[in-house]
């Protein structure tokens, strides 16, 4: 088990600000693993070359895509796969996470969090 400081989440939530707002992707094609990095950093005891490394590496990073034209509840099928509403994807998708309270039910499956979602039942 990792023990991190007040300091430390202080650090992390700090890169997070910084990196948010940032696309999914660089140079093209290059997944952006920016948050994913600083939490690792922060986890294994680095919190202190976090603000260096988020300086280094934010510069590569593009913009978020913006908003086209929004996704609604009953056309969301016909727009899956289309990367230039990748934008549309994540306002919806914000939108829909499961609040802390329907976590416990969106686990169970059926919350309605998801539209099309279905629980799948995974075996070895």
């Amino acid at each position: 088990m990792f023990v991190v400081s007040l300091d430390e989440i202080d650090t992390l939530l700090d890169a997070l600000e910084r990196l948010q707002g940032t696309g999914p992707e660089f140079d093209g094609f290059l997944a952006n693993h920016g948050p994913m990095a600083a939490e690792a950093l922060t986890r294994i005891g680095g919190a202190a070359v976090v603000p260096r490394w988020v300086d280094h590496y934010l510069p590569r990073l593009a913009a978020a895509p913006e908003v086209i034209r929004g996704i609604g509840d009953d056309d969301w099928p016909e727009h899956l796969g289309q990367e230039r509403l990748f934008g549309d994807w994540t306002r919806t998708s914000a939108g829909r996470r499961p609040r802390p309270t329907d976590a416990r039910r969106c686990d169970a499956g059926g919350c309605g969090c998801c539209p099309g979602w279905r629980p799948v039942r995974l075996t070895a």
